[in-house]
């Protein structure tokens, strides 16, 4: 290729790259406008996460960022607008970092399409038919600025015979405001207005409608044995990628491990550093915390009150497999195809005759397998010698097989005095009892 030639070709790349760093400014500039015509020339903390997921993005710190350390001169800062970037062009998803960071920008967030439930909330706080809605996947979400008092965390929204049917999203969470749902389907603004203005205690509820805190729990079941198999070999790069997303300051050392200062992962200090090794086994130099496996690190109290970020198993697990490609998640059991009966255990005041003893009868009589007989529960057996027989069932058989024939549930009293349900194994001491009682008609 002579002089010409690469001439040519200079330019034609230095067109291509004006052309995409003009495209990638256009898609930044329309993005970032349009969110400043919602929210008011002082944007709220957006935080990138990854396309079609609330989880931010690798190596975003967000619980630790605030509006002024992000307009610093720092690694941290280059880093967070890369990742800002990148989630723009990617279409998505970007969230708000909910609380002071963003001027007291909070959501009431529903997870219901009950048209009674949106209807009774609006009916009651008239003003957010005016304000910011958005929906991601279902129900829709309400986006004010907060006056006055309001709390961190999030509160769960209950509505009798209904149970929780969304929640209050307030400091120091995040909620996504713009992107993809897990589907694929654009997060669409159901009335676009810019944010109210509303004192949180100025809230109207209907009758009967209760908030709890909400205690971060996930319900995902691990394949425990294959990921503990993975660390012990070191392999896949699951410590290092779980130290580079939760513990950003860490430094490996010459002794093969990484050290930080802390378990909120800030930079390593002279004292007090704290250690993780290549097999994920955490401790603190000081003694302050013991000697953990990662993941139980990550979700323990200490980490969440260090950084204001409380983790669940399903959060971490599927930041692994994003940055590592290992998928450790078992699928949920598919509950649409139980067609056990429900029966509620009976507790006293809580439970009445038509939940647990009547449904208990019919539900064995149907089985053609399980009956009261003589005082007694039975179960018909096949005897090779003398054909079919009824047996007694003993409580401890009763125990065993129950759940094959109804889904258990028991309710109970929650802190506040609400009455609500859950699902349950039966013990032994449950099945005793339920044989004295249904023996006697429940009396």
């Amino acid at each position: 290729m002579d002089n010409k030639e690469q001439l040519d070709e200079f330019r034609k790349k230095v067109r291509h790259d004006a052309a995409c760093k003009e495209a990638e400014d256009a898609a930044y500039d329309r993005v970032v406008g349009d969110l400043a015509r919602l929210f008011g020339r002082d944007l709220p903390l957006l935080i990138p996460c990854v396309l079609g997921s609330k989880t931010p993005r690798k190596d975003v710190t967000w619980s630790r960022y605030t509006q002024e350390s992000l307009k610093a001169d720092t690694k941290e800062t280059v880093h967070y607008i890369q990742r800002f970037k990148a989630a723009i062009l990617e279409g998505g998803n970007l969230a708000v970092k909910l609380g002071k960071e963003s001027d007291g920008v909070l959501v009431v967030d529903f997870d219901t399409d009950d048209e009674t439930v949106i209807g009774s909330f609006l009916r009651h706080n008239p003003e957010f038919n005016e304000t910011l809605r958005t929906r991601g996947s279902r129900g829709c979400a309400f986006w004010y600025r907060a006056t006055g008092y309001y709390p961190t965390g999030v509160f769960n929204i209950e509505v009798p015979e209904m149970g929780r049917v969304g929640e209050l999203r307030c400091g120091n969470r995040l909620a996504t405001v713009w992107g993809k749902n897990a589907a694929g389907a654009d997060y669409i603004r159901l009335v676009d207005a810019p944010l109210i203005s509303f004192d949180y205690k100025g809230f109207r509820w209907d009758a009967g409608w209760t908030f709890v805190e909400s205690k971060k729990e996930s319900r995902v079941r691990i394949v425990w044995d294959r990921f503990n198999e993975v660390l012990r070999d070191q392999d896949g790069g699951i410590v290092e990628a779980l130290v580079g997303r939760y513990f950003p300051g860490a430094v490996f050392g010459t002794d093969n491990e990484w050290h930080c200062a802390n378990i909120g992962g800030d930079p390593p200090r002279k004292k007090g550093s704290f250690h993780i090794t290549a097999t994920g086994w955490c401790q603190d130099f000081d003694g302050s915390f013991p000697n953990t496996g990662i993941i139980d690190t990550l979700l323990s109290a200490q980490r969440a009150d260090a950084t204001g970020e409380p983790l669940t198993l399903e959060e971490i697990f599927a930041a692994i497999k994003e940055d590592t490609g290992e998928d450790f998640i078992l699928a949920p059991p598919d509950r649409s195809r139980d067609t056990r009966a429900v029966l509620y255990l009976p507790v006293d005041g809580l439970t009445e005759r038509r939940e647990c003893y009547e449904p208990f009868y019919v539900g064995c009589a149907a089985t053609e397998k399980f009956f009261y007989r003589d005082g007694a529960f039975s179960y018909v057996e096949e005897d090779p010698e003398v054909g079919t027989v009824l047996r007694v069932l003993k409580p401890g058989g009763l125990a065993a097989q129950i759940e094959t024939v109804f889904q258990l549930r028991k309710k109970f009293v929650d802190e506040k005095g609400n009455v609500l349900e859950r699902r349950v194994n039966l013990k032994l001491a449950e099945a005793l009892q339920g044989l004295r009682l249904a023996s006697r008609g429940g009396s």
